[in-house]
């Protein structure tokens, strides 16, 4: 069923809120699940006493928004902020609460357990543990379903895939705030070596070889600087906890045995054996030769080169760009924002988020201070002698609202027009997967499990490679065969229950 119909209609006036769309026995459900996570996580709960004494103070007009201590606040841009609130009618303000970055996971659970927020960073997920979900399913986060609708403010400010990405169990629970991970994968032909001969290129990336010649030089070769995981997102997949889930096939398999990455594999094997691959290329993303791959970049040293759109790529001459596919993914509510089941103040809570979300005024009132006196805009870009910190940017998500600022090549000129229109355009794929979540909570070492494959992705620089191939097939297979079956498990019955 999609977002849109499944969101009530009506307005954004604040009616039902404790009846958000959780039925009775999913509540129930929840509750259960509470009590399991709370049991299982004795040793490692924060200490109540702690937490305590780091909350802040709050009024009735306070709206504590929770978010980790490593991020930068400016107090003054903050002021600037909730004045605006006051001149604009708003009988609220925004107020600030910190907890440790490394025990955050944690620490939010009891605050949000506690009432003492009103929003709140929901927390990353790591390869062990989806922390987010597990907020959700134990109704710590309210459901947001009932709240919008094709119509509402907040909800315009975020495409449908990206909704559909954070749902736990069919709802929604937080905003896809956190969401702005995708970036713009393309193929880039130099046309100084290939002339036109690219022109016709249908999209296919397992066909590069036909536009790649026989010489050794760097400038006759394929250069790429994508993971593995990049690659499976643009057949339509991805990698996650080391399983492939395709998200067209709908089927879930271990990464070797999936036919996408065989041919990708094999195709990368044929090109390095001619000599066609620069060597510094690799399916490993912590290599060292990434700055040495940027340069070569710069200088157009490649026929061929697989990478993200950047402003670097849109600044090369005599280069033909082709964007290909990516997939919008499940797993994918880390870093997003809720508002707290408990809390008193939903209806302002909400009221926040939209503000900040869909006002640019807002947005670089807290970001930046106020035009003309704390910053100013050249060639699209803020400059302040006061210093400017987007660390607000990644946590909070306020992608739509910032600027590039001087250092930062990674925020584009018009980032909102641009996200829209990729999240809009045909390139985005949502995976049959999108939505899915799942739960480890009770799975002892599912780091072990994910890992058990990485050490063949380059398996393409073998020389014996079928045989390495059929090698690592089996023993990423015997290796994952009991998350395997837990996972097809847990997606079978969460099919049958949305």
């Amino acid at each position: 069923m999609k977002l849109r119909q499944k969101l009530l209609t009506g307005t954004l006036v604040f009616v039902s809120i404790l009846m958000c769309g959780c039925s009775k026995d999913v509540q129930k459900q929840q509750k259960t699940a509470e009590t399991e996570t709370a049991g299982s996580e004795t040793a490692g709960t924060a200490d109540k006493a702690d937490i305590k004494e780091r909350l802040v103070s709050a009024s009735s007009s306070d709206i504590v928004w929770t978010i980790s201590d490593d991020v930068d606040v400016n107090e003054t841009y903050l002021k600037y902020f909730n004045e605006k609130l006051k001149e604009d009618g708003y009988n609220f303000r925004l107020k600030f609460q910190y907890l440790k970055e490394d025990e955050y996971d944690r620490e939010i659970r009891q605050v949000l357990k506690d009432g003492s927020t009103d929003i709140a960073l929901a927390g990353q997920n790591t390869d062990e543990r989806n922390y987010v979900t597990e907020l959700c399913r134990d109704n710590l986060l309210m459901c947001l379903d009932g709240q919008m609708n094709d119509k509402s403010e907040l909800y315009g400010a975020f495409e449908d895939p990206l909704w559909k990405s954070v749902e736990v169990d069919g709802r929604v629970y937080t905003v896809p705030n956190g969401i702005f991970a995708d970036g713009k994968y393309c193929i880039v032909f130099n046309k100084d070596v290939l002339g036109k001969k690219a022109a016709n290129f249908n999209g296919d990336i397992l066909s590069v070889n036909q536009y790649l010649s026989k010489n050794k030089t760097d400038k006759d070769k394929l250069l790429f600087d994508l993971s593995l995981e990049d690659f499976a997102g643009i057949f339509g997949g991805n990698i996650d906890y080391g399983m492939y889930f395709d998200g067209k096939t709908e089927t879930i398999s271990t990464v070797f045995e999936n036919s996408k990455i065989y041919q990708l594999e094999k195709l990368f094997y044929d090109l390095n054996k001619a000599g066609q691959i620069n060597e510094l290329c690799t399916f490993h993303q912590n290599s060292g030769d990434r700055d040495k791959i940027k340069e070569l970049i710069k200088k157009k040293e490649f026929t061929i080169l697989l990478t993200k759109r950047t402003e670097t790529v849109d600044s090369l001459d005599g280069v033909s760009v082709y964007d290909l596919d990516f997939t919008v993914n499940f797993e994918r509510n880390g870093g997003t924002t809720g508002i707290c089941e408990k809390s008193k103040k939903k209806e302002n809570a909400l009221q926040l988020l939209t503000l900040l979300y869909t006002r640019d005024d807002y947005t670089r009132l807290l970001l930046y201070g106020k035009e003309g006196k704390d910053y100013t805009i050249e060639n699209g870009r803020v400059v302040s002698d006061k210093g400017v910190s987007h660390s607000l940017v990644d946590v909070l998500g306020l992608f739509r609202g910032s600027l590039p600022i001087e250092e930062e090549i990674v925020y584009y000129k018009n980032i909102r027009q641009q996200k829209e229109k990729l999240y809009r355009s045909k390139k985005c794929q949502t995976s049959k997967f999108a939505g899915f979540q799942l739960d480890f909570k009770n799975f002892k070492d599912v780091g072990a499990y994910a890992d058990a494959g990485k050490e063949y992705y380059d398996i393409w620089k073998e020389s014996t490679f079928s045989e390495e191939y059929e090698i690592a097939k089996k023993t990423v297979a015997g290796k994952q065969k009991k998350l395997l079956k837990e996972v097809r498990k847990q997606y079978e019955t969460w099919k049958k229950n949305i």
